[in-house]
């Protein structure tokens, strides 16, 4: 595994080549990278290679179920540019376990610093509407989610989302919530965890045997985070939560009747489910039935403790009498 650091100042940049085996993967580290800060990423190649781009928690996952920032396949050149949503490091990985041919990469990377000390409220905006974006494309590798579209947009209120069958953030609540958390390497966390929430709602309306309680979500959402790889950023959120001064915050922003900003006690019972061996366990009649079947077949090669594997293959059964 070839591994190239790449710490950024103002702007650094950095070329580098990548050799990847076949059936094998590579990845290159790009170290202490700023909230804030923009990424721009050109890769060319001498045949198929998928192309990935994970935070730190994302790539301990990896190559188990994830859920990458940026995902593409590419057969020559591809490139990509993003405003970084949170500080910490970062991972470009080249997959090539689809391969029976080596694969030769010449990857450049562009990190640049902040335009300024302290990012102005279009740079909140600005941040929320991409890491939708890429949390979005993560779900849907993993998840049915063909009927559910992830977007921004005013609501006229600070409330989470707007009233819709979709995942629909308000723009007024994310840049509410990006200004109000003190602790800004909470903030993007704190969002990923509503998102997960919103996601939460949609699987328990699909469900016959599970009420969309306040408790549920927060529980489901939890062990769909951790499923995911974002063990860390629920950690990060209920953390910060827990303190009641920071829960009411941003409790006095958001609309009275909103039920997803946690209270102290509940980001306290959330730390509490992270830590929980038997939440996946308890999940898991909601969860398998919303994975992909490509997600289904990774878990049934390769089954997690937590995991009924005759429930999946039954899951798994359904799906192709359903597809005949």
């Amino acid at each position: 595994m070839n591994v190239t650091s790449t710490d950024a100042g103002d702007q650094q940049s950095s070329t580098f080549r990548m050799s990847v085996q076949a059936g094998q993967w590579s990845s290159a580290a790009l170290r202490a990278l700023p909230r804030g800060g923009s990424l721009s990423v050109d890769v060319a190649t001498d045949g198929p290679v998928e192309v990935l781009l994970f935070d730190d928690s994302g790539y301990k996952a990896f190559p188990g179920l994830n859920a990458p920032l940026v995902q593409a396949e590419t057969a020559d050149n591809y490139g990509f540019k993003l405003v970084l949503p949170e500080s910490g490091d970062f991972f470009l990985v080249a997959d090539n376990r689809g391969s029976e041919e080596a694969r030769l990469l010449v990857v450049r990377i562009t990190a640049a610093a902040p335009g300024s000390g302290s990012m102005t409220a279009e740079d909140y905006r600005d941040t929320a509407n991409q890491m939708l974006a890429m949390v979005e494309e993560g779900l849907r590798k993993v998840f049915l989610m063909e009927d559910v579209n992830l977007m921004t947009q005013p609501c006229g209120s600070t409330r989470t989302f707007a009233d819709s069958q979709d995942i629909v953030v308000c723009l007024e609540y994310a840049m509410a919530l990006l200004l109000t958390v003190e602790q800004k390497e909470a903030a993007s966390p704190a969002m990923m965890f509503n998102i997960f929430q919103r996601l939460a709602e949609i699987f328990l309306a699909r469900s016959d045997d599970a009420e969309a309680s306040v408790e549920n979500v927060d529980e489901l959402a939890t062990a769909l985070m951790v499923l995911l790889g974002y063990r860390e950023k629920a950690e990060i959120q209920a953390r910060y939560f827990t303190e009641p001064e920071n829960a009411e915050a941003l409790r006095q922003r958001v609309a009275a009747d909103d039920p997803r900003p946690l209270s102290s006690e509940r980001a306290a019972r959330i730390e509490r489910l992270i830590a929980d061996d038997d939440l996946m366990r308890r999940w898991q009649h909601v969860i398998v039935p919303n994975f992909q079947i490509e997600s289904l077949t990774k878990l049934k090669n390769n089954p997690p403790q937590w995991l009924d594997v005759q429930a999946l293959v039954e899951e798994l059964q359904r799906r192709d009498r359903e597809s005949h």
